[in-house]
């Protein structure tokens, strides 16, 4: 609750905001839009194929080289796993967060954070599952802040190789 311009604010746990005080007369009814937006076929397909190699369905997972976000739905939306994204530029941290706030993910399933793999260096033994989609070019560290990072004894790393074609 917070008390601001003669009004009382509260937040409800079903995520509504209440506003008591002032005049009923001029009382509004704001609607948050969700998005019905949802990761492709392929991409879902994608998706439970990284599940399955790995055999990672739940607990806290990183995720570097988020390009439009839909790879990283449709992960979530298949798994009980939490993600943190890191993300290079400021701008798509942005862009993404409000995305996925539009989806009713973000902060329940998914945060966002800006950096890299060579940069960023997450708690030790944090992640169950840790999705490279893209790799950045190799420093010293890279491979050592990954490995850090997953937990110890059933952690996986799981980094996007070329597709191989496939000619009949």
């Amino acid at each position: 609750m917070i008390a601001a311009s003669g009004k009382l604010f509260a937040v409800t746990l079903d995520e509504k905001i209440l506003a008591f005080g002032g005049s009923s007369k001029n009382a509004k009814t704001y609607f948050v839009k969700k998005s019905d937006w949802k990761p492709s076929s392929k991409t879902n397909e994608k998706a439970e194929q990284i599940l399955s190699e790995t055999g990672i369905s739940e607990g806290y997972a990183l995720y570097y080289g988020v390009k439009d976000g839909d790879l990283l739905a449709a992960l979530v939306l298949q798994s009980d796993l939490n993600f943190v994204a890191i993300v290079p530029k400021a701008k798509d941290v942005e862009k993404l967060r409000r995305r996925f706030e539009n989806l009713g993910l973000l902060g329940q399933r998914v945060s966002f954070l800006q950096g890299n793999a060579n940069t960023f260096k997450a708690p030790p033994y944090m992640a169950s599952l840790i999705v490279v989609n893209k790799l950045e070019k190799s420093k010293d560290g890279l491979i050592t802040n990954l490995y850090t990072a997953l937990r110890p004894y059933g952690g996986k790393l799981w980094i996007k190789g070329k597709e191989k074609t496939q000619k009949n």
